[in-house]
Formats: C-alpha cells, sequence, structure tokens
C-alpha cells in the first residue's frame, strides 16, 4: 500500500510489539506495553507501570503474562478493506471516471460502462504518490471542530424549531380564532339581515289584508238591488262611486303581494374562495445552511460537462433561459424569457410540464421548497413578481405584487424582497411594500442581486464590471472590479447558491468569488458565450446553466477542493 502511515517498529531497531507502551510513545520511546489499565485506557511498560500502581493504587492493572487478553489498539479495523455497500466484499479496483473504489459488485452494478477502471496495485504503481498524511489530519481536525459546531448548531436548531412550532401553532390557533369571530359577525349580520326583511314583509301582507277587508266592506255598502228606488241624480252617484270603488279594489289587486318567501342565496366567490383552499396558512421550512457544514470558499472545479435541449413543441422562438432553479422533489424548473414559459424538467431534462405567461419572465428565484417568484423585467409596462406553487407536476399561481420600480434583479431570503434596480438596491415585503432603500449609486446601473444563506451579506453587480458586497444596512464593505464579470447585455449576473457559493458570470466564464467579495477563486470556462442564467446545487455537485438564444442547457458536473 502507498499510505505512509507508522507502525509500532522501535527505531533503530529490527523488533516490533504489538503493544506499546503509551506513556514512552509518547517521547518517542517504544517499549514494550506489558500491562494494560482498563480505567485509564492505557498500556505500560515494566518501568511505567511502578509509577501508575504507586499514584493509582485502586486501580485494577492486567499483565499480558497473565494469559488475558489485552486489548490491541489497532490502525486500522477488519472492515477497513471491505465495501461500504457490499460489506461482504473487498476493495479491489479504483474507477478514475467516478473517483470512487469499487468490488467486484461494484463493477458488475454501477460501473459496467467506465472506461477508467483498473485494480487498486496498478493504481498505486501509475501514480507512485504516497498519500499526504499531514494533510489528510489536519483536514480530519478542521472536519471534527466543525462538525462539533455542527453538534451545537442542531441542539440550537432544535430549541429554535420547537419555540417556532409553538409560535406557529399559537397563530394558526389565532387565524382560527379572528376567522370564527368574522364568521360569527358575518352570521349575526346576516340574520339580522333576515330579520329584518321577514318583519318588513310580514307587515306588508297584514296591511294587505287589511285593506282587502276594508274594500270588501265597502263593495257590500253599495247594494245594486236599491238603486231602483231612488232618483236619477242619485243612481248617477251611486253608480260613479261603484266605479270608483271597483277601480280601486282592482288596482289594488294588482298591486297585491302573490307569492311571499325569503330565498336563501350562497355567496359563490367566499364558497369558492374556501374550496380553492388547501391549507388555512402557507408554512414553509427555514433552514439554516450552516447545519450542511459546507464551506462556500471551497473552490468549484469542472470534471464533465453535458448538452440538453429544452426546446419545447410549442416553442415558436429559440430558447431564452432566463432562470433555473430547483424544487425539493428533483424537478429542475426554468424560464424562457423569448416563449414565455416557465417549464418544468426531469433531471434528465425532460419536459414534464410548461405554463404560459403573461410577459416575458426575467429571472426566478426560490422562496421555499415548492414556491417560487418569477419577476418581469426592464421591459416590462408594469414592474411585477408572480408567485407560483409547483405542486409535484403541477405550476399554480399563487398570487402577483406591483412594485414601484422596474426589476434588474432579485433576491428573497426569510420573506424579505431584495430588488435592484436601474440606480438602487431596495428592500420590500412580500406584498409588494417599499421598506427602505438599501443604497444608491446615480453613476451606474445596477444588475443582479443576491444574499448571503445567514443574511448578512447582500451581493449586487453592475454594468461595469464590479461587485458590492453590502451589509444587511446597505454599507458597501467591498467593492471587486475584474473584466471577466463583463456582459453583452444587461442581465443579473449573479447566482448565490443555497450553501453560500457566490457565482458571478460574465461573457464567457463562470467566475467563483470569495463569500467577503475580495477575490475570484475560480474561473470555469463554458466553451460557449453569453450565459444568461446560472444555478448551482452543492448537494448534487452540479451546475446548469442556461444561454441566449440557445436551445441548449449545459449541465456541468463539478468537483470540490
Amino acid at each position: 500500500m502507498a499510505a505512509n502511515f507508522e507502525t509500532s517498529q522501535i527505531k533503530g531497531s529490527d523488533e516490533v510489539y504489538d503493544l506499546c507502551c503509551s506513556i514512552c510513545e509518547d517521547d518517542d520511546i517504544y517499549k514494550e506495553g506489558r500491562f494494560h489499565c482498563k480505567k485509564c485506557s492505557k498500556y505500560f511498560c515494566d518501568s511505567c507501570v511502578l509509577t501508575h500502581n504507586k499514584f493509582h493504587k485502586d486501580h485494577s492493572v492486567t499483565e499480558k503474562d497473565e494469559g488475558d487478553n489485552l486489548p490491541v489498539n489497532k490502525i486500522f479495523d477488519d472492515t477497513l478493506e471491505l465495501c461500504v455497500e457490499h460489506f461482504s466484499e473487498k476493495l479491489t479496483m479504483f474507477c478514475d471516471d467516478h473517483e470512487k473504489l469499487l468490488c467486484q459488485l461494484c463493477l458488475l452494478h454501477y460501473h459496467r460502462q467506465c472506461s477508467q477502471v483498473v485494480i487498486l496495485a496498478d493504481k498505486i504503481k501509475s501514480t507512485g504518490q504516497c498519500m499526504d498524511v499531514a494533510r489528510i489530519a489536519k483536514r480530519i481536525e478542521e472536519l471534527h471542530g466543525r462538525l462539533e459546531d455542527a453538534v451545537k448548531i442542531g441542539e440550537k436548531n432544535m430549541k429554535s424549531l420547537q419555540t417556532s412550532y409553538e409560535n406557529v401553532l399559537e397563530e394558526i390557533l389565532n387565524l382560527r380564532r379572528q376567522i370564527n369571530e368574522t364568521l360569527d359577525r358575518l352570521q349575526q349580520e346576516t340574520i339580522q339581515k333576515l330579520e329584518q326583511l321577514h318583519s318588513s314583509l310580514k307587515i306588508s301582507l297584514e296591511k294587505d289584508s287589511k285593506q282587502c277587508v276594508e274594500f270588501m266592506s265597502k263593495l257590500k255598502e253599495y247594494d245594486i238591488n236599491c238603486s231602483e228606488n231612488i232618483s236619477s241624480e242619485q243612481s248617477f252617484i251611486f253608480y260613479k262611486k261603484c266605479l270608483d270603488q271597483t277601480a280601486s279594489a282592482d288596482l289594488f289587486l294588482g298591486k297585491q303581494i302573490k307569492n311571499a318567501y325569503i330565498e336563501f342565496q350562497h355567496n359563490t366567490d367566499l364558497k369558492q374562495y374556501l374550496d380553492s383552499c388547501t391549507e388555512l396558512v402557507n408554512i414553509t421550512i427555514h433552514e439554516d445552511p450552516q447545519r450542511n457544514c459546507v464551506d462556500p470558499n471551497r473552490v468549484v472545479s469542472v470534471k464533465d460537462q453535458s448538452q440538453f435541449n429544452v426546446r419545447s413543441t410549442t416553442d415558436r422562438n429559440d430558447c431564452f433561459i432566463t432562470g433555473i432553479c430547483e424544487a425539493s422533489n428533483g424537478v429542475i424548473i426554468i424560464v424562457d424569457r423569448n416563449n414565455k414559459y416557465v417549464k418544468l424538467l426531469d433531471q434528465a431534462f425532460n419536459l414534464i410540464k410548461q405554463v404560459q405567461l403573461p410577459a416575458r419572465p426575467y429571472l426566478i428565484s426560490k422562496i421555499s421548497p415548492n414556491v417560487v417568484a418569477v419577476a418581469f423585467g426592464p421591459e416590462a409596462s408594469v414592474p411585477q413578481i408572480h408567485f407560483l406553487r409547483v405542486d409535484k407536476v403541477r405550476i399554480v399561481t399563487l398570487n402577483n405584487i406591483e412594485l414601484e420600480q422596474h426589476c434588474n434583479g432579485m433576491a428573497i431570503h426569510q420573506g424579505d424582497l431584495f430588488v435592484t434596480s436601474s440606480t438602487a438596491v431596495c428592500q420590500y415585503t412580500m406584498e409588494g411594500r417599499l421598506v427602505k432603500k438599501l443604497y444608491e449609486e446615480k453613476s451606474t446601473c445596477f444588475n443582479g442581486i443576491g444574499v448571503s444563506p445567514d443574511g448578512k451579506r447582500i451581493y449586487v453587480t453592475d454594468d461595469d464590471d464590479s461587485l458590492f458586497t453590502l451589509t444587511r444596512d446597505g454599507e458597501v464593505t467591498v467593492t471587486l472590479h475584474d473584466p471577466a464579470f463583463r456582459t453583452n447585455y444587461y442581465i443579473p449576473n449573479i447566482h448565490v447558491a443555497a450553501t453560500g457559493q457566490v457565482f458571478v458570470f460574465g461573457e464567457k466564464t463562470v467566475n467563483q468569488v470569495a463569500t467577503d467579495g475580495k477575490k475570484v477563486l475560480n474561473t470555469i470556462k463554458l466553451g460557449k458565450i453569453n450565459p444568461r442564467s446560472v444555478y448551482f446545487n452543492a448537494d448534487t455537485n452540479k451546475m446548469v446553466v442556461g444561454f441566449n438564444g440557445d436551445d441548449d442547457v449545459v449541465e456541468f458536473k463539478t468537483k470540490v477542493s
């Protein structure tokens, strides 16, 4: 094996011991460890055991000669050479294509198509390199420290999770109480209206009945048979009064309510809205990226790349992919400016679903695992942002907001909306209300904007090939100028990954920038011009790039070093 790990061998001697004295070994002196203290978990030579027994008389010490099996402190256990997945198989090969150790079953199941598979012995001979033990040890120590921090963060997050759960539960119950109060008020007002209508109609019916009785009584007064015994003048008067009275009765009967009842009609708007609701409130999960223990300043480089065509049969123009992100179920979401579509793609970039938009989408930003915001850029007559939910294979419009200024760039962090216009960086609420203008510079034109996962840094690009790093209060801490940031169009040419990596793209490259904004860590050459959108997923180690006027997106398989 090529690794330069030391054994328990006496330097300058041919003697090798299974166990060395723990005390002497700390001083680079190698003596046989003939005694073992279980309580101290240490081995002692003939000299050191005397000192140990003097100070620890209550400890039980086992001597090797007594026939007891002393625990052996092995550098490696017996499972080292076994495959992690196929634990009964030994690791005998190495795949250069995927940089993985293989057993026979790994080769059979997963790597039969790989062209660079060699046996371990040949791999060691071909590299001729030994393991950098010091570097590995330093890396292990660094990761150990970060994992300890992750445990503390996890404990803190558990408390925060419980608190947020209790707060949200209380808010749900409060909202339900408010809805109940509103429904109680509507019920009371509706019943009051019902009672008023009932009373009014009842009075009208009673009045009609009373008038009917009065008419009947008056008509009885006019006895036609009696009119023969009166004078001509009295007869004429009698006749005219009869006509007047019968006309009044006919008029009343024509106006009388024929069928009186109260009808109930649903408030269809309210019922349809309630039927369309799938939840009482929108509950989202906010995860602290620090718990993933990803160092965003480790260099991302390209291992391999592939091209995928994302043009659909209904597209009338060349694709112009202005935004890319990913839903929690792995579905890739892209916006196509030229064809006014939001498209859902599977991991092989096959079209699952697409929805037409009312205007040309300028960019997309992820809000929660399955909710995205789509902004319409400077060319839109009304500055708008539409909020969409991706539900399995559906795209549902939730709502939209209008802004006070055109949107050149957009970033969303835990309910805060950050937007760049031509000369200003602004903060909005998710309802579209302007909170404040964070930063303004009238001598430049701002393009893209991104926010670090912890929300402490805001990154802004402009048309002068610059990257500004701002605090949450809008103070510029760093300005980085690099010709590689130059683009042929005024576009939001920045992507901040969920794990904190900062990427600024130019005409031909994607440039990884340190999170403090002070320097470029790495430049990835694309092999194509005019990138328009970038998305990086540290979990899958993949970067997807969309281009201007191009039906293909490029997927880069990356590695971190």
